[in-house]
């Protein structure tokens, strides 16, 4: 039998919100590097009160490459986790591992050179491949099935939504007075922020959500 659809913004609504964001910090994580290194190694000094960072081209090739490592190695543990343990803890910790590698991107950059700076990489890559099938588990004890196609497609999208915002708001804060360290730590801290919105809204499933209406939770 197919339940009536509850009227207006419903409990499923906001976990979709809350899911689309992650892509959206996900992805704007993963990319601010590539704004970010331009700054941080460009001679010509866009903000002459920080310090350039005398990395080789092929240093450079090796960072920007590294969180794809991390990456190939987690994404389908994530996606075997997610099922067995639920997708909101492992969600919870992806991000806040992503955000709080984010933060200390410039430390690590500055203090300890451009191969602690690529291991860290590879740690934020590991992070972020639990997130995304973290969202496909999600989505697919949320999405009732007469919504499932579009709900994924918007959430999906995020990835898009996540590099066209960073792209622009990257080269801003490379130019202003806060310069490069500020693109890490921005995406960092709403990271963070999500992280903490997560622990509170999140659910596994509308089984395990306290407050969900009787009628969405059947729908």
């Amino acid at each position: 039998r197919i339940m009536s659809r509850p009227p207006g913004f419903g409990t499923r609504h906001c976990q979709a919100l809350m899911t689309f964001s992650s892509i959206v910090l996900d992805f704007s994580i993963r990319s601010n590097l590539s704004i970010g290194i331009v700054a941080m190694t460009d001679n010509k000094r866009l903000n002459p009160s920080l310090p350039v960072l005398p990395w080789t081209s092929s240093q450079k090739g090796i960072i920007l490459g590294s969180l794809f490592w991390g990456y190939f190695l987690t994404t389908a543990p994530g996606g075997h986790l997610s099922r067995k343990w639920g997708p909101k803890y492992l969600m919870f910790a992806a991000m806040l591992v992503c955000a709080v590698i984010s933060i200390l991107c410039p430390f690590i950059a500055l203090n300890y050179g451009w191969f602690a700076f690529s291991l860290s990489r590879v740690v934020l890559g590991l992070a972020q491949g639990f997130l995304l099938p973290s969202v496909h588990t999600h989505l697919a004890k949320w999405t009732p099935l007469q919504e499932r196609n579009r709900t994924i497609a918007i959430v999906i999208s995020g990835s898009t939504v996540g590099v066209v915002v960073t792209m622009p708001i990257a080269g801003y804060l490379a130019a202003s007075p806060w310069g490069w360290p500020s693109i890490f730590y921005c995406t960092g801290l709403c990271g963070v922020l999500w992280s903490v919105v997560w622990l509170f809204v999140g659910a596994d499933s509308p089984d395990s959500h306290p407050t969900i209406s009787d009628g969405e939770r059947h729908y």
